[in-house]
């Protein structure tokens, strides 16, 4: 779920919030780019935000509490950010 007008940056002050749930099997053959979100064989929530605060510049911040599938108790606290620069 994401809220918010940031797309890509092309605008000074674009920003998004989003949440989610994501569920990867330790078999999971597609992850895609959600490998800073969760790890394989683990399931979660997690929360973040996008900020445009130049114009082709933005900054992505991501949190997540994990766990592993099989029902250990492997808890995994996952702190993402990043800065993206567009040109």
């Amino acid at each position: 779920m994401e809220y918010g007008t940031y797309d890509d940056a092309s605008e000074k002050g674009q920003w998004s919030v989003f949440a989610g749930y994501r569920k990867f099997g330790q078999g999971s053959g597609f992850q895609g780019t959600t490998d800073e979100d969760i790890l394989l064989g683990h399931k979660g929530w997690f929360v973040g935000a996008s900020y445009a605060p130049f114009k082709n510049i933005g900054l992505i911040a991501k949190y997540g509490d994990n766990r592993k599938i099989t029902g250990e108790s492997d808890k995994v606290k996952h702190f993402f950010g990043r800065v993206e620069f567009f040109f």
